[in-house]
């Protein structure tokens, strides 16, 4: 679990990184871009651990019925804006070639579309296929699965 804010980190244990206001995606491995949004950051995230492919699940950008999020509002104080105009904009500034990565939304509802759409069968089939993994003995993982909080 990864929090932007010190004093929760301190508090609850949990792995503190820092962040900035800004586009793209960061390439400094101790700071991540916010984009205004766990999601976007969670992708920031995947790309520091290494990650090359990405698949988005729960990326919809938009309310769900008349829900913001799955789990129902955020519990006060947090805050409750949702602007998913603006979201979608700072999405668009991740440009995944520039990084050497590819993302995928794999969302099945979703105001998403800056990045390429594939159902999620069909992209865990093409993430597992046998001539793309890695050879025996390797380390690491080559693709990474990051869900929207």
């Amino acid at each position: 679990m990864w929090t932007q804010d010190i004093d929760a980190s301190n508090k609850h244990g949990i792995n503190f990184v820092a962040s900035e206001g800004l586009d793209g995606l960061s390439r400094d491995k101790k700071l991540i871009h916010q984009g205004a949004n766990s999601g976007y950051q969670a992708i920031n995230l995947a790309y520091h651990f290494g990650a090359e492919r990405i698949l988005l699940i729960g990326y919809d950008c938009g309310h769900t019925g008349s829900q913001r999020h799955w789990f129902g509002e955020h519990p006060q104080p947090l805050g409750q804006a949702s602007d998913y105009a603006q979201m979608a904009r700072n999405f668009a500034t991740i440009k995944p070639a520039d990084y050497g990565i590819e993302i995928i939304n794999c969302t099945r509802e979703t105001q998403l579309h800056c990045f390429p759409m594939m159902d999620l069968d069909d992209a865990i089939k093409a993430c597992c296929d046998p001539g793309d993994r890695a050879e025996p003995g390797a380390t690491g993982r080559k693709d990474q699965r990051v869900e929207a909080a």
